[in-house]
């Protein structure tokens, strides 16, 4: 089971959870906007941390942004509608080779054997997606290449 830990005054992650490859995420709120660290591997991941860390049903961050492009730290992104989401341009040439893949356990263990997935991540997406398995990979909607400076009100 997750926590979620605060650091200072503006800072929030969320410890993981390794039967379902749930990573670490980030929250970090300035006086003018909120960033988020990664979406989580699954629109219920994106969910908790959000209600966890800004406590209010409907509040969303105004960014989230992906440290890389693995399947555990994206596929929660369709649970952030409202929020511009921000990855480097190499992330998201990676994200767009993962759009056209089934998430069937015959597509994920044809994947496996063909060495293209890897047995830990296969099994953690079943954990993780037992009751559904409607993943929709979004790609981010600002790209760049090698660094960025996002000014959230008092905090950069």
């Amino acid at each position: 089971m997750h926590s979620i830990k605060k650091i200072g005054q503006s800072f929030w992650y969320s410890t993981p959870v390794s039967l379902t490859d749930r990573p670490i995420l980030g929250m970090v709120a300035g006086n003018n906007k909120t960033l988020m660290i990664d979406a989580g591997n699954s629109e219920d991941h994106a969910k908790y941390f959000i209600k966890e860390t800004l406590k209010h049903e409907n509040a969303m961050p105004d960014l989230v942004l992906l440290t890389h492009w693995h399947w555990d730290h994206i596929f929660g992104l369709p649970a952030l509608p409202g929020s511009v989401s921000i990855a480097s341009a190499k992330t998201r040439k990676e994200m767009e080779k993962l759009v056209p893949f089934s998430w069937s356990d015959e597509a994920i263990d044809e994947r496996v054997r063909e060495g293209t997935e890897i047995e830990f991540c296969a099994k953690a997406i079943k954990e993780e997606y037992k009751n559904h398995r409607d993943i929709q990979v979004v790609l981010p909607d600002v790209t760049f290449d090698r660094r960025i400076e996002i000014d959230l009100g008092g905090v950069t």
